[in-house]
Order: structure tokens, then sequence, then C-alpha cells
């Protein structure tokens, strides 16, 4: 290490040694409850998230079961979390300082900076649930819910039933306390108890748990990241969102991660355990579905697939060709997610959501050349006066993945075809969400704007003022409305279930 590390290391073995002296106080199973209400106020009440930022509240229920000595037992009061507050809130962290330190490390920093925080202020609501429960239709996963059925005794209609009546019931409790037996009236006689406990087992931890998931995390990054990056990792509570307290009830730590658990649960834990058979099983159901997200929204549209494309020849080609009144879009899917528990340059360049990135790319550009060489001209027509434009669609988001930083360092060392010309394409392809590609389609149909338009303006103003597509789009909060009649759907037949009548349900959007 270098005398700048050192220094850093110093740094953060201060802060954490500090750390453990506020929390190693205080008994676990209390704070944890007391920490816990005060983020499920702040997720309400935002203008106190400066004062109580979620992350660090969040990372400070982690410490506590990390440090505490099981001698002592004060109780936790608002002065002493202000206290532990003031603490994380003055830390100028080693991210910050190794990052902030060099220009060429805005972007990384900014990237740690959106994973540590942005999924804790999130909402999971309706769009979300309807995109889930679409995404996992058995018709395509038949290996995934079998094996999920022969494994933990839950079909996904099970998965989403208990997830759902849980979270409908954690949203009238002031204390986000649950128990087993709640569901057991909640969700009828198609939930049997040994589908319950598989539920919870899957989601929840005990204190001494969280202690052996984060000491797991600190192992596979290594000493000096796990102290470099503490603060910035996804933690215990991001696989499982619920405390298993003494008693024999269940703290959600934080209501919508508890949600979010719900609808990528499944992907999380089959991704996993069968990387294979769900990898294969997934991508077709992902891919399937960015069709319907683009068929819904732009219906009269020329839609050409990769199954018409095979049929004229046998070059890479994507998934989607779309023939819209001013461009081609050309969409290749890659149903990934960014998977390293740090992002540092090295993990990111060999994550494996990096890879398939670049490998759409080549995908993209081969599709390109085809255009512009005219070999697919009886499928796409004349494209002379068409401006050509393309996506790579993942599964969730990839912070700042569109930044010229994370092209060049990231994404660019992954391309095997050095040769792929961008210059094709009018605007460098983006690397957009589902959720992203779902709110741009519904901007455009509900502006009747063009989509060369859009991508020239975001891209224009450029990456630092205009941040992530979901962010500049963040104004569209309107339901779509596909994704509300799954959701729809499904509570209907949820509460038929239940109450084995008919019953009409206002599902307030």
């Amino acid at each position: 290490m270098t005398l700048t590390d050192y220094r850093t290391k110093h740094k953060a073995d201060v802060f954490r040694e500090r750390l453990q002296s506020l929390l190693k106080r205080y008994n676990p199973e209390e704070y944890s409850i007391f920490v816990a209400n005060k983020i499920n106020y702040i997720y309400e009440n935002r203008k106190d998230m400066v004062r109580y930022p979620i992350h660090f509240l969040l990372h400070s229920i982690q410490a506590n079961a990390l440090y505490h000595h099981r001698h002592r037992n004060e109780p936790i009061d608002t002065k002493a979390l202000n206290k532990i507050m003031r603490h994380y809130t003055q830390y100028y962290d080693p991210i910050a300082e190794i990052y902030l330190s060099d220009t060429d490390g805005v972007v990384p920093f900014f990237i740690n900076m959106s994973r540590q925080q942005f999924y804790l202020q999130q909402s999971y609501g309706i769009d979300s649930l309807g995109r889930s429960l679409l995404l996992f239709d058995s018709k395509y996963l038949k290996k995934t819910e079998s094996f999920l059925k022969e494994k933990y005794s839950l079909t996904f209609y099970q998965w989403y039933c208990i997830g759902f009546a849980i979270y409908a019931g954690l949203d009238n409790l002031e204390q986000k306390i649950t128990e087993k037996s709640y569901l057991s009236s909640m969700c009828g006689e198609h939930i049997r108890e040994e589908n319950i406990d598989s539920f919870f087992e899957i989601v929840s931890t005990t204190s001494e748990g969280v202690k052996e998931i984060q000491n797991d995390i600190f192992k596979k990054v290594g000493e000096i990241q796990g102290l470099f990056y503490d603060t910035y990792l996804q933690g215990s509570f991001f696989s499982k969102p619920f405390l298993k307290l003494k008693d024999g009830g269940y703290l959600a730590v934080h209501k919508e991660l508890f949600m979010r658990k719900v609808i990528e649960g499944i992907f999380d834990l089959c991704k996993k355990e069968i990387p294979s058979d769900f990898g294969v099983e997934f991508g077709k159901s992902f891919e399937s579905y960015v069709g319907e997200v683009i068929r819904n929204f732009i219906p009269n549209s020329k839609i050409i697939t990769e199954t018409d494309v095979r049929k004229i020849t046998d070059r890479k080609v994507c998934d989607y060709i779309l023939v819209l009144d001013d461009s081609i879009y050309l969409i290749e899917c890659k149903g990934v997610e960014y998977s390293a528990h740090i992002a540092a340059e090295n993990a990111m360049k060999n994550d494996n959501s990096t890879k398939k990135i670049s490998t759409g790319y080549e995908q993209l550009t081969s599709a390109a050349k085809m255009l512009k060489e005219g070999l697919l001209v009886d499928l796409v027509g004349n494209t002379d006066s068409k401006k050509l434009i393309a996506s790579v669609i993942t599964y969730k988001q990839l912070y700042q993945a569109n930044t010229q930083w994370y092209f060049d360092k990231i994404i660019s060392p992954n391309i095997v075809n050095k040769d792929i010309d961008l210059e094709l394409f009018d605007i460098r392809p983006q690397v957009v969400s589902i959720m992203e590609l779902e709110k741009i389609m519904l901007y455009l149909s509900e502006n009747n704007f063009e989509i060369v338009k859009l991508f020239r303006e975001k891209v224009g103003k450029g990456d630092f003022i205009t941040g992530d597509w979901i962010v500049y789009l963040k104004n569209n909060e309107a339901s779509i409305h596909f994704l509300n009649d799954a959701f729809e759907k499904f509570l209907k037949d949820f509460v038929q279930r239940v109450f084995s009548e008919e019953i009409d349900i206002e599902v307030n959007t």
C-alpha cells in the first residue's frame, strides 16, 4: 500500500473502532426495533432524511449485531441515536477520499453512492408487482418453479400471496412486526403452514445470522476492501429483510426493502442455486416481456424479431428491430443484474453483467451493419432516411452505465470484436433497465414524442446533468396500464381465494 492508502486505512480503522464503542452497549433486538421504527418514519417523512440517512440507519443495525457486548444492555433513545448518526455523517469516508481525489474517479464514486442509497429510497408499487407477476410466469419457467416447489415447498403464486399479505399487513402497523399466525387467517386454505415456514426461512435472519452474513461478505471482498467499502456494502438485510425476534415476531427493518425481496426474491434465489436452468428460462421470459412492453406502447409499429432475421442470415443479431416513423430502434435483451459486492473498477469490469452488455453491443452493431448493407431491406424496408438508435435492456438497473467513463473503462475492455463501429449509430447504444424502458415508452406514448428526439435531448445534456434514465423521467409517475391490470387480476384472485366469494377490488394506483 502507498502512504496515502495507509492514511486512508487508518481513518477507516478509527471510524470502525469508534462505531464499535458507540454500538456495543445496546441490545441488538431493542436497538433494531427502535431504529427500524425510525427508518420507516423517515421513509414517509423525507425532510428528516438529511439528519437520519436511511443507509446509515440500516448499517448501524448490522454493526450493532456485529459489535454488541453480551454484558451490555443500555437503553437506546433519540439522544443516543443522534450521537451515532453524527459519527456517520461527520465521517469523510475512504471511498469518497479515494475516488474524489481524482477527476477520473467522479463516476465510480457516484456509482458507489447510488448503490449505497437509491435502492433504500425507492418505492415498489403496483407497477413493480405487476412486472414481477408477468416475468415469473410458470409457462416460461417450468424448471425454476419445480425447483422452488421441491426445495422450498413454494409455487410462484404462493410466494406472491404470502409476500403481498405480509406487506399489506405491515402497512397498517406502527411497528413493522408481523407473526406467522397472522398469515393463517389472511391467506386461506391454499397457503399451508409449511409454505409460510419456508417463506420466512428465505426472507428472515436473526441477530446472530446478521453477524454470519456480514462476516461472509467481508471474507469475500477481503479485509482491506471490506474496511474501505464498509458503509457501501448492501448487507444482510438486502438478502434477508426480516429480523426474527426472540418472542417469535418478525421485524421488517424497512418495509420497502421487504417488498423488493418479494418482487426480486425468486430471481435472487434461483440465479444463485440453479444458475444454468434459471438463466435459460428467465432469458426467454425476459425477452418475451420486453416484446410485450413494446407492443403495448407502439402497437402499430413494425416489430421484427430475431426469429424473423434468422431466416435470412446466421450472423449475430439483436432480439428486436423496431421500425418507427423517424428511426430504427434496435433492442437486445440481457436479463442481468450487477452482482458483485463492491463497485471497484476491476469488480465492475469482471462482473457477469458487464460481459453480457459487451456481448449485447456486438449483437447490436452486427444488426446495424446488416441494415446499412441493405441485407434486411425485405424485412425493414428502405432505411436511408431513418436514424439508427439502440439499447441493451437489463433486468435491474446499472447505475451510470451510459457515461463515457463506464463505456471506456468497463464495457469496452470486454468487447471481443474490437472492430465494432459505433459510428453506425446516431447515438451510442444506451444501457436501459426494464423499468426505464417502460418509462421511456410511456413518455413517448403520452407525449407523442419521437424516440430519437428524446434520446438526443437526454444524451446531449450529459449524464452528470440528467443522471440515469430513471432519474431523467422521474416526473412521469403515471401507472402503466398493463402492469396495473396484471396486479389487479392477481389481487382479485387472491381475495376470492381467501374469502371464497366474488369481491370488487378498487386498486389505488
